[in-house]
């Protein structure tokens, strides 16, 4: 059984690196976390996620951006057709 399902979104430029890191926590609590990359851990978000067994997992849409602080923004995740909003 897997333990969690990571997507990563990568941006690089102007000597700055932004990771979006999402993770589906499946050993533990089924919750989505969200990569912290000052701290370089990972945060719960109490949002409940739930992959489907024995299948592909496509991450059907992550919204995220980087606001004019250079601070990354999780906006929203939609897995499975299920989008649950995180705004962190």
């Amino acid at each position: 059984m897997s333990q969690a399902v990571e997507f990563d979104i990568n941006q690089f430029f102007d000597n700055l690196g932004f990771i979006w890191g999402h993770e589906c926590r499946i050993a533990g609590g089924n919750e989505w976390d969200i990569w912290d990359n000052i701290n370089q851990h990972w945060v719960p978000t109490g949002i409940a996620c739930y992959p489907n067994e024995n299948s592909w997992k496509p991450l059907d849409d992550s919204r995220c951006s980087e606001p004019s602080s250079n601070q990354l923004l999780y906006q929203s995740i939609t897995l499975n057709g299920v989008t649950s909003t995180v705004n962190q």
